[in-house]
């Protein structure tokens, strides 16, 4: 309470600490998460009065200090998720490229994906697309190689696997426009009936 309200005497500080361990209020969590479900403000401020034993003025004080710590807290909370999202890519980008490449050590295939994030390529899907715009086969390689860091044997390996992904893609999207096309003749052919 002495952080967030400083002119706060120890006294004062410890009979508020006493005054809300007497309503069940004995952790810092505790009061603010009360306060929050309050909704701040002046409805925090009153509830604080009321746990704390304090004056509006103080309470006020306290509540702008959990609210301080509620925004930290919130952006902390924020950069570790973000921070989770981009080790996932950079996990999802080693393991991808340990498929295409098997008998690459873990330790490569994570080297390779950080040094693609480094150079913007956060993504198995912009990896590939690269690669494409590329032409594949030779100036591919060349891409996939610098952009990794890996030797031209690794890199070309790296690149048929590329190679193949795209084929099983294609092919995919092939037999679902020819499932598509048959869907659209048989409700043609239901509609011409009706």
């Amino acid at each position: 309470l002495r952080t967030l309200r400083c002119d706060l005497s120890s006294d004062r500080a410890r009979a508020a600490a006493e005054a809300a361990a007497a309503r069940g209020v004995k952790s810092v969590a505790r009061l603010q998460l009360l306060w929050q479900e309050a909704g701040g403000g002046a409805a925090g401020t009153q509830l604080l009065a009321g746990h704390l034993g304090l004056g509006e003025h103080d309470a006020r004080e306290v509540g702008l200090g959990l609210a301080r710590r509620a925004a930290e807290e919130a952006k902390q909370a924020a950069e570790e998720a973000e921070q989770a999202a981009e080790e996932a890519k950079l996990q999802a980008m080693a393991d991808f490229l340990r498929t295409l490449r098997c008998d690459l050590s873990s330790d490569r295939a994570r080297a390779a994906a950080e040094a693609a994030a480094a150079r913007g390529v956060k993504s198995v899907a912009r990896l590939q697309l690269l690669w494409q715009e590329a032409g594949g086969g030779a100036a591919g390689t060349q891409l996939l190689a610098g952009h990794l860091g890996l030797g031209e044997h690794d890199a070309r390996e790296v690149g048929l696997g590329l190679a193949r992904r795209a084929a099983e893609e294609a092919k995919q999207a092939a037999e679902e426009a020819e499932q598509a096309a048959e869907e659209a003749k048989l409700q043609a052919m239901a509609d011409f009936l009706r």
